[in-house]
């Protein structure tokens, strides 16, 4: 059988010392991989989150046209949730708040996406949302069109 080493019972076998390598390059190898799986998880998230916001951002505006009303997405610190107003100026939350995951943050440059009964957003609005190092960009124009960046 040439140069496997048996020991007193005849069998084959590791000694400890390449049973110790083995140990350490996996774990050289898991202490690489753990920090990019993690960063993977992150831009994941970002990207996941974005899309739904996104999604909520279109449906207010379909509900301002479907339901002849007024209705807007409010950006809280850590949720968000939609609202509605019979006149523009009086809103009533009408689903949420929605919670947004652990460590995103959401920032609204200028108003909460607004949207009056045609569908047209009151004004362009550009919403940031950021999770750890990575940021994506959301902009609603006054057609109520959403697109991300």
């Amino acid at each position: 059988m040439g140069n496997i080493r048996r020991n007193a019972r005849g069998s084959a076998g590791f000694s400890v010392l390449e049973l110790l390598v083995v140990l350490g390059l996996a774990a050289v190898v898991a202490s690489i991989a753990v920090p990019a799986t993690s960063e993977l998880r992150s831009v994941y998230t970002l990207n996941a989150t974005a899309d739904q916001l996104a999604l909520e951002i279109s449906k207010a505006r379909m509900q301002a046209v479907a339901r002849g009303v007024f209705t807007r997405v409010r950006f809280g610190e850590c949720s968000y949730s939609l609202e509605a107003s019979a006149d523009g100026s009086h809103y009533t939350t009408t689903e949420g708040p929605y919670a947004l995951p652990e460590g995103t943050v959401v920032e609204s440059e200028g108003a909460n996406p607004t949207f009056g009964r045609t569908g047209l957003a009151a004004s362009p609005v550009t919403i940031s949302i950021g999770r750890g190092h990575s940021h994506k960009t959301l902009l609603v124009n006054v057609l109520g069109r959403v697109t991300a960046s």
